[in-house]
């Protein structure tokens, strides 16, 4: 037996730089957010967004039609989203990471004698033998407007390793 195991850790996230993340978000990290209300998205970070509005002398509110998951107190936004005219943000390190990854891969083979000189070997080979997703290399979404600002749609968005493969081979030797 021969078993492979592959684990990937989150890699950082960026945000836009027409976004800006504010104090209350970057002292509230973390690696995945259980988001309850939609089974097939992965929440990356809180979705409480601010903006500066035009409308409105430039004053800053909330978005309007907001009714995202963990805005309970609008005072304090986690994201706040630029006006046109303000200096674009430059954030190296969000502290938003991609969701972990793991994958074990098996390989076993036996050896059977038939003759003299003759053997048949069996060989079992299973990749991403427990089917789990990884979803390195996606996206969050980061659209101001929709309630799944911060999120993966794992229906739209593809696992970026390959779903589980199995073979089975058999080979004679002489």
């Amino acid at each position: 037996m021969a078993p492979i195991y592959y684990y990937e850790a989150g890699t950082p996230v960026s945000i836009p730089s027409s976004i800006m993340m504010t104090h209350v978000n970057q002292y509230q990290r973390k690696r995945t957010i259980e988001d309850n209300t939609n089974t097939h998205f992965i929440r990356g970070t809180t979705s409480c967004v601010g903006w500066y509005d035009p409308g409105n002398n430039y004053a800053l509110g909330p978005i309007s039609g907001q009714n995202y998951s963990g805005c309970t107190n609008l005072g304090q936004y986690d994201f706040i989203v630029l006006p046109p005219f303000a200096q674009l943000n430059d954030i190296s390190d969000t502290g938003i990471r991609n969701p972990n990854g793991q994958q074990l891969d098996l390989a076993m083979s036996k050896s059977f004698p038939i003759y003299e000189r003759v053997a048949l070997e069996m060989r079992f080979e299973a990749y991403n033998a427990f089917n789990h997703p990884s979803w390195q290399g996606q996206s969050y979404w980061w659209g101001t407007n929709d309630p799944h600002f911060g999120t993966i749609n794992m229906i739209y968005n593809q696992q970026s390793n390959p779903s589980r493969q199995i073979q089975l081979s058999g080979k004679i030797t002489w």
